[in-house]
This record gives structure tokens, sequence and C-alpha cells, in this order.
């Protein structure tokens, strides 16, 4: 299916209406001279300045998933500790879930769908945005094994989105700002502004395999080059990495992974990369295992709106119950292995990390909506901190390999899975992880597992 039928864009709606308007920001590529020096600051500037404002958006939404996770979970705890309080608790996020579904819809998108629609008509917007922080905020704070960062940039280029159409009525027209945010957003929402300097650039989030497609399909009257589009989704990016690293100073404690040391291996342990990159693309497997199997089981239970979230909570519950690691998108709770993995048991490490590669997947299809990249990062590194346990070779090698290739035999990225690992492993660590991201990603999955979303 092309983009033009998955969006469902008819020749009407790319055939806008183009008045002549004058930017308010023109494009670099200005043949005048003098004019493309103070357009060129002055979209940088804008750049940052929406990059900011994004990371102040982006960090108060999830502080307040925080405040509210922190609320249920404690004050429940704190009430009646025993030890199936997960299941019940994840049984009543089903149950809220799918009634909120029934009655209100959920149609939140993962990063890159948003990418998409924004590279193909310009904008991204929900039809409600109260209704889209809700359909975020349930399955987070319920400790679903889902990531925040789908439904944080959904959110993000919508408001960004509202407020560039508000700005054309008004007479003013900033061109390219929803992909200017969808830059921001990733960047702050990861924690690094390498992400967001490389998410805007065609082919990163998406497979760019066709872009005369892209431009046919652009309603948009001005468009930049490439080199042009990076100069500013480094500055959004850097603007809203920079409103996040300030507030997280201001206000300790938040979103972020842990920071790994830098890998000290000695030469004769080299060849434990390959049972590293086999668990980590067992992990793969399983993720594109159940991305195939709970998408089409729940295409069969597609009239049971409230019954799928619920039999995911279950699921969810009694796992989580098991093995409480397995439960929320792994932030928190990989810094909780980083500091309690040797007193672990290899089988249990190795457990959790397949756990988390099945469980995100039958959240993402039965209700409980989000992202994917923090819970494989995670299952990544319980993988990592097993084969350490086992073959008593050096922790940080293991798991920045099973890391690495967890990652990328999912998102079969090797670009855009090196960048999101720089959030957790040092630049010295670079060669290591891309050995491991090329090799892979290009491991061999079904093609009928892998779906459109990670191909």
């Amino acid at each position: 299916m092309g983009l033009k039928d998955k969006f469902k864009l008819n020749d009407k709606t790319l055939k806008q209406d183009k008045k002549e308007e004058k930017p308010l920001i023109v494009s670099i590529d200005s043949n005048k001279e003098n004019e493309s020096k103070k357009s060129s600051l002055g979209m940088i500037l804008f750049a940052l300045i929406m990059g900011f404002i994004v990371g102040v958006v982006v960090w108060s939404i999830f502080r307040l998933s925080l405040v509210l996770t922190d609320l249920i979970w404690e004050t429940t705890f704190t009430l009646a500790n025993f030890y199936w309080m997960p299941l019940i608790i994840c049984v009543v996020g089903g149950i809220c879930i799918g009634l909120f579904t029934k009655y209100y819809g959920n149609n939140l998108h993962t990063i890159n769908e948003i990418v998409e629609i924004v590279e193909t008509k310009g904008e991204f917007k929900y039809d409600n945005l109260f209704r889209a922080v809700i359909a975020f905020l349930l399955p987070i704070i319920f400790g679903g094994s889902i990531g925040p960062e789908a439904g944080l940039t959904g959110i993000v280029v919508d408001l960004c989105t509202r407020l560039n159409n508000a700005l054309k009525k008004a007479g003013i027209r900033i061109i390219n700002l929803p992909e200017i945010t969808v830059s921001a957003a990733v960047s702050s929402i990861f924690g690094t502004p390498i992400i967001g300097m490389v998410s805007g650039v065609s082919g990163v989030f998406y497979r760019d395999t066709n872009e005369e497609l892209y431009n046919e399909y652009n309603p948009k009257e001005y468009t930049f080059r490439k080199e042009v589009k990076f100069i500013l989704y480094t500055a959004s990016a850097l603007g809203s990495f920079g409103a996040f690293i300030l507030l997280n100073s201001i206000f300790p404690g938040g979103m972020g992974l842990p920071r790994f040391t830098a890998i000290t291996l000695q030469l004769s342990d080299v060849l434990w990369i390959i049972p590293c990159l086999i668990i980590g693309y067992i992990g793969g497997l399983l993720f594109h295992f159940g991305e195939y199997a709970f998408s089409n089981l729940s295409d069969k239970l597609k009239d049971y709106t409230v019954l799928k979230p619920v039999i995911a909570g279950i699921i969810l519950g009694i796992l989580g119950s098991i093995l409480p690691l397995v439960l929320f998108s792994g932030e928190s709770n990989s810094f909780i292995l980083m500091d309690n993995w040797q007193g672990m048991a290899v089988i249990i490490l190795i457990a959790i990390g397949l756990i988390k590669c099945i469980l995100t997947p039958l959240c993402l299809n039965f209700g409980w909506k989000g992202g994917h990249f923090f819970p494989c990062i995670f299952a990544g590194i319980a993988l990592g901190y097993g084969i350490a346990l086992f073959s008593g070779i050096d922790p940080m090698f293991c798991v920045s390999i099973t890391t690495a290739a967890t990652l990328a035999s999912i998102q079969r990225r090797p670009l855009l899975v090196l960048a999101l690992l720089f959030l957790c492993f040092p630049i010295s660590s670079i060669i290591w992880l891309g050995i491991a991201c090329l090799i892979a990603s290009a491991l061999p999955i079904p093609k009928k597992w892998i779906s459109e979303n990670y191909s």
C-alpha cells in the first residue's frame, strides 16, 4: 500500500490552495545573498526556540506520567502489599484502556507513521488532543511494557501543527514547523541531540525508497534541501535537549537510561561476540513473531474492544507478578539491573530479556499503545547481563553487543540504532556497537513476520 492510499490522500487534499503568501521565514536556498543570510539566522534561531519549547512540553508531560504512576503503584502497595498486586493493577489498567477506547477511540500513531504523515501531508493532528494525552498516559501509568516516545512525539507535533495553522490564519507562514518539531521531540524524549539530528533526514525512521513519491504528494509550497533540513533539525534538537537538561537539573529525577562505562575486553574473549549476537537476534525474532502473531489475533478480535486490553493486562500482570522487571518501559528498571545483576540467576536475566521482547508487541497490538524502543533496549541490557554472568567476561562488552543486536534485528536500521545506543554507551564503544548493528540488521527475519513499521 502506497503512502497516498495509506493516509487516504486524495487529489483534492494534495492539491491544496496555494495562495501567494510571503513566508515569515524563507528558504536558505534564496538567490539573494543578503536575504539568504538574514533568513538563515532567523530560521536557526526559530528552530532553537521551538526546540526549547518542545523540550519543556515533553518534559512536563512525562513528569506528569511519573507522578501518576507513583500515585497508582505506591499508594496501592502501601494499602495492600501482596504478591499478585501487579495482576490486579494491570487488569484494572486493561479495563480502563478498553473502556476508553470503546467510547472515545484510540488512534495513537507510531513515530514511523507520524514522520510519514508529516512528510506527506505537511502536518500531523489528532482529532482530539486531550483524548490523545489520556490515551498516551493510561498504558504508561498502569505498567505497560511500552515506551513513551510514540505518544509524546504525536502530542508535540500535533501542538505545533495547531500553532502553525493558527499562524497561517493570522497571515504568518512558518515553513516546515511540524517537521522541525519531530526532530526536537525525539531529541528530548530520548535524551540526546544525536537522534534528533539524524531522525528528521529522510530514510532514518522510515525507509525513503522513493523520494519522488514524497515530493509528488507534498502539498507544501516551500521545501528545503536535505542539507538545510539537517541544519534546522540540529538546531531544534539542541534547543530541546537544552531544555531537558535545564529542567532535569532544577527538578532532579526523570526519564533516562543508565550510562554504561567503556569496554575493557581481553583478546581471548572476543569470540563471545557470537553468543551475544545470537541471543540478541533471538530477542529480535521473538519481537517480530509477536508482532505478526498478535497483530493477526488482534484483527480476529477487532470487535472485542474492551476484551483485548484486558487480556493483555492479565498476561502482563501475571508475568509482572513473577518477574516485576518486565513491567513498564524499562528505563528505571535498567538502573535496577545495573545495580543488582550479579546477585541474580542467569536464567532469570535471560528470561526477563526474552519475555520483554514478546510482551511489548502484545501490548502494542492489544490496545496498550506506545513505543518499542525503550523496552527493547532494556531487553538487550538484561540479555547482556545474563551472558556476562554466565561467561565471566566484561559485562559492558556483553551488554553492548546484545543491546545493539536486539534493537538492530527489530528496527533493521543500523544508523538509527547506533544513534539510539549513544543514550547508554560511550563513543569509545562505537566499533563494537557498529559491528553488532550491521550484522544483526542483516540477519534474516521471515518476511511475513515483518511489520511495515519495521521494514
